[in-house]
């Protein structure tokens, strides 16, 4: 039983490390159990960094759908913010893992479908703005994915560097 158990674990280690996109397990509240190498190459976050944290490290919550807007069900566009602070196009998936309070996150950078979005429809594509940490708000505990009021009262945006 241990040993087809280990053959398991290998064989999802090796799905995951291969995925060209970010695959994270989180709690019900957001902490990140595990996630896949993937997040070094699209975020610049070793999975060490992240395990621990909040997934809304690497998106921006407030964009979460409000309009029939279960985020379990239905992905969504939102904004990524990498380690170095810079942002971009991000698709986020999240869904339930059977039976479990989990989800499981997939974070899907967009920023070449977008731009071939835009250039299709001969518009520009927009520059998104690094994200700041303001120092002046009192930090908030990770409340889960609904809750967006008091990160958004510590959220700035400073213009992105060329």
């Amino acid at each position: 039983v241990y040993a087809e158990l280990e053959r398991e674990r290998s064989e999802l280690d090796s799905v995951l490390s291969s995925a060209p996109n970010v695959v994270a397990l989180t709690e019900q509240d957001g902490t990140v159990i595990r996630v896949n190498a993937a997040i070094e190459r699209v975020f610049g976050y070793t999975p060490e960094d992240l395990e621990g944290r909040s997934i809304h490290t690497l998106f921006d919550a407030l964009a979460l759908p409000s309009a029939g807007g279960d985020p379990v069900q239905h992905p969504f566009e939102s904004i990524g913010s990498r380690a170095d602070g810079s942002r971009f196009a991000l698709e986020v998936v999240i869904r339930a893992v059977e039976g479990e309070p989990r989800f499981v996150v997939v974070l899907i950078d967009a920023t070449t479908r977008k731009a071939a979005e835009a250039a299709r429809s001969g518009t520009a594509w927009p520059t998104i703005p690094k994200r700041t940490w303001s120092t002046s708000a009192p930090a908030t505990p990770n409340r889960g994915w609904k809750n967006s009021a008091a990160r958004r009262a510590s959220i700035t945006s400073t213009p992105a560097l060329s």
